[in-house]
């Protein structure tokens, strides 16, 4: 679909200035801000979040199909024993239902002449079930598609979908809008339409760590500015998305993203009450040929996305949509990326030489779907030590996220009010057994052995 290639297009603009050091996110936003004080409501890794949500996690992309090719099109579709399009969108959605993914990011693009397009279908299905959906709105041709029309066509299309109560403007802007004039013009003229229908809105944020750049962040400033500016409304957003895409989940560089966008967005008066959200995030399997990760195993994926989840969590990051369900197939920009993405093989790919059929699982749909179900009504999620991650939940006990995060072979676990822990791996082994143990506490403490694989732990009474 247009929207799918235009984010592969995006993404693979960012990768093409990319800095090769793993110290890429450092100090380019010396000159951009510069003596923010830190938000006391936002301390570092340490601290409790101070929020209430139903659920966490979600996808991105969730149609990956390749429109644009119809032969590519009907590939995939056969490959994977589905009709048509209507009965990948019903697996989609079967699959999402499997882990507990209740979210998912739609996209809109405004083609002119009164007219938007994306997989309404699909959206509807969603929609019907009950899915959460974050809109996303960009003008196919950006700023010149805009005409007379487009006012009255968003105003029906927020209609039209009554419960999306998140609108995303734009994506990626700072890729795709580099006259700094354009991209808020943009928002100003969406902002209206979706605060008159009682709709929230969500200010597409910086594509991702990538571009070491110090353009990128002094272009979103100026985006900043302008929106504040333009805009008579004291609080012209309640959310700031980001993506964040890596070869692995380092925490200290989700620390680092994190602290950026939270230091630009104090610049302009935000500390406080702009929610974060990372509205696409993933991690490969195999080896992609660009850009060059290195091959990761089903294991790997999984262990990573296991990380990705606490880390961002931990950091505030109130939501988080994966890319994707099941893998995508011919992707134009970064060749064979976001293709080897998804939790799903679809049977064209690396996994063809190892006899690996479509539709089979992988490792990290196992990962991805116990996260979603267990961080369910979360009120805080705290860093209480170096690999020790524990997630408050209303009304139910508090679990934690646990691994060897700096090397240790044991970890502590205190302030535990039952008499035993469900200890279970969230990597499956290669026959897909998951490990799992029951615990006595002792004095409210327990100590517990710990490796590279995150475990989660369940404090039960029985």
């Amino acid at each position: 679909m247009k929207y799918f290639i235009l984010m592969l297009v995006a993404f693979a603009l960012s990768c093409a200035t990319q800095n090769a050091d793993d110290g890429i996110f450092a100090a380019h936003m010396s000159d951009v801000v510069q003596n923010v004080p830190e938000d006391p409501s936002r301390p570092g890794d340490t601290a409790e979040s101070q929020w209430s949500i139903s659920h966490v996690l979600g996808f991105a992309g969730a149609p990956a199909l390749p429109n644009r090719e119809p032969q590519k099109k009907q590939q995939l579709l056969k490959t994977l024993g589905f009709a048509g399009d209507d009965e990948y969108f019903d697996a989609v959605i079967a699959h999402m239902k499997a882990l507990s993914g209740q979210m998912a990011r739609v996209e809109f693009f405004y083609v002119g002449q009164g007219r938007f397009v994306g997989a309404e279908s699909l959206y509807n299905k969603m929609q019907t079930e009950g899915f959460e959906l974050c809109g996303n709105l960009n003008p196919i041709a950006l700023f010149e598609a805009i005409d007379a029309d487009f006012d009255g066509a968003l105003k029906q299309l927020v209609k039209k979908y009554p419960k999306i109560e998140f609108w995303q403007v734009g994506n990626e802007p700072d890729l795709l809008w580099k006259n700094p004039s354009l991209f808020p013009k943009f928002f100003l003229r969406c902002q209206p339409i979706i605060r008159a229908a009682g709709r929230k809105i969500v200010l597409a944020g910086i594509s991702n760590q990538y571009n070491s750049s110090e353009q990128n962040y002094k272009l979103f400033n100026k985006f900043l500015g302008e929106i504040i500016k333009g805009c008579p409304d004291k609080n012209p957003f309640d959310v700031f998305d980001f993506h964040f895409y890596k070869e692995r989940s380092r925490g200290t560089d989700i620390t680092k993203t994190v602290k950026t966008y939270r230091d630009l967005l104090a610049l302009h008066g935000f500390a406080e009450g702009v929610r974060l959200w990372c509205t696409e995030t993933g991690i490969h399997t195999g080896d992609p040929p660009t850009p060059q990760f290195g091959f990761n195993s089903e294991t790997d994926q999984a262990r990573e996305i296991a990380y990705l989840v606490t880390h961002l969590t931990a950091q505030s990051v109130e939501r988080i949509f994966f890319w994707t369900v099941i893998e995508g197939f011919a992707g134009e920009g970064i060749p064979g990326y976001f293709d080897q993405m998804g939790l799903v093989y679809n049977g064209l790919g690396e996994e063809v030489t190892q006899g690996i059929p479509a539709n089979t699982k992988k490792k990290a749909y196992h990962t991805y779907g116990r996260l979603a179900s267990v961080l369910q009504k979360l009120t805080a999620a705290t860093c209480v030590a170096p690999g020790v991650y524990r997630f408050e939940r209303k009304g139910l006990n508090s679990v934690f996220v646990v691994w060897n995060e700096n090397g240790q072979s044991q970890v502590v676990l205190s302030d535990l009010s039952t008499s035993f822990v469900q200890v279970e791996g969230l990597v499956p082994d290669d026959r897909g057994k998951i490990e799992q143990s029951k615990l006595a506490v002792s004095g409210g403490k327990m100590t517990l052995t710990v490796s590279e694989l995150p475990q989660l732990v369940i404090p039960i009474e029985k």
